[in-house]
């Protein structure tokens, strides 16, 4: 068997937060890097079993569990439950900020991955919130505020069966997305939005425009397929 490893090179990462985090934890995985990693030493070895609950906070959306990881920005942390509830809380006590709750998402294909009901984690750039959800949309909230600044279509569910469920990546003046279509028939993509106003900016596809074809028809090769991925088995995107 053959297996193809891609590698996703954005380069443009080694000049954005490269240092270890500290009181902030800006992105999904600390930095861009995914390091999640803390440099703060306050807690350590030998205190760690004294450990209280300083505050606890509880979502209200009991639909799934929460899934998602904290955004921590100047004292504020951000979250999101799985029904798409948005929440800005003082990261010191606790208490509410502002909340944002998501409407009834569009219907898509039943018992698809657009039924799946969870969601990964916000971003957090250019004074603004921004999630993906179930039914494809990518939005936008004001940071201090909660307000909805903009929304945009990722994918029709209904044709994808797909969702937009993890959490979006910061990049420059960019916010990055995948759709999420698990081990179904789904051809995949990586899409590039403006933080400032949602337009798109790129979209490239996992599975080239030939490949898909050849699968719809069944001939398709794991060979085949990558062949026809650009710079194989090494892959970079300009940003």
């Amino acid at each position: 068997m053959r297996f193809l490893t891609i590698l996703l090179a954005l380069s443009v990462l080694s000049a954005q937060d490269a240092a270890p985090t500290r009181a902030d934890w800006p992105h999904y995985g600390g930095t861009q890097f995914s390091w999640r990693y803390s440099a703060l030493d306050q807690v350590n070895t030998s205190n760690v079993k004294n450990l209280l609950p300083a505050w606890i906070f509880q979502t209200g959306d009991y639909t799934e569990y929460l899934g998602s990881t904290p955004i921590v920005a100047d004292g504020v942390l951000y979250l999101i439950s799985a029904s798409a509830r948005v929440f800005a809380l003082d990261a010191a006590k606790g208490t509410v900020i502002w909340q944002y709750r998501y409407p009834t998402p569009r219907a898509g294909i039943a018992g698809s991955h657009s039924d799946f009901v969870q969601n990964r984690g916000v971003a957090v750039t250019d004074g603004k919130v921004i999630f993906g959800t179930r039914d494809n949309f990518l939005i936008a909230l004001d940071q201090k505020t909660g307000r909805e600044i903009w929304k945009v279509s990722v994918d029709d569910p209904k044709q994808c069966g797909c969702n937009n469920l993890s959490a979006p990546l910061v990049v420059k003046d960019k916010i990055i997305v995948g759709g999420n279509g698990g081990d179904q028939a789904h051809r995949g993509y990586l899409t590039a939005f403006f933080a400032k106003t949602g337009r798109l900016a790129w979209r490239w596809y996992v599975v080239p425009a030939r490949a898909k074809r050849a699968v719809r028809h069944g001939k398709a090769t794991a060979g085949a397929m990558a062949a026809e991925l650009p710079g194989s088995p090494g892959l970079s995107i300009r940003i």
